[in-house]
């Protein structure tokens, strides 16, 4: 194994470390908390693991389609399509979901193992900083921002 092989490996680990994490937070947000604000201006708790999810798994052709639906804007399309995603789904099924794909080495174009782990970091900490949202527990919160 080289050493390309190595930090992917590393990364993929990491990724499924977090989104475990990740989950088993979400596992203790009452239904009011998952429509909470984020970080993220605009976003709800639940609108970013719509997010995640949707990129976790995205495929080309519907990356394609839905920055064509967004008149070409990357922002406007992972907006747009998070909240559609988190408006028809239920929290339970958003953190069922989330759990079911834990193990899962999908890359979108452009993108590799450790885009992932920094896209799930960042969004990760969206979801667990803003205060009173989430129990505090200050070594689960460590661990979604290492």
């Amino acid at each position: 194994m080289n050493r390309t092989d190595t930090t992917e490996e590393l990364a993929w680990t990491a990724v499924a470390a977090e989104r475990a994490g990740l989950a088993d937070l979400l596992q203790e947000l009452s239904a009011a908390q998952w429509d909470h604000p984020s970080l993220c201006e605009g976003w709800r708790v639940r609108d970013v693991v719509a997010h995640i999810l949707l990129t976790s798994q995205a495929k080309l052709p519907w990356l394609l389609w839905q920055t064509a639906l967004a008149r070409g804007s990357i922002a406007r399309m992972n907006f747009r399509t998070a909240i559609r995603y988190a408006d028809r789904t239920p929290p339970q099924e958003l953190l069922a979901e989330l759990r079911a794909i834990t193990g899962l080495r999908h890359q979108p174009v452009t993108t590799d193992a450790v885009d992932r782990l920094m896209d799930l970091l960042v969004h990760g900490h969206d979801i667990a900083a803003p205060p009173g949202h989430l129990p505090r527990n200050a070594r689960r919160c460590r661990t979604l921002v290492r």
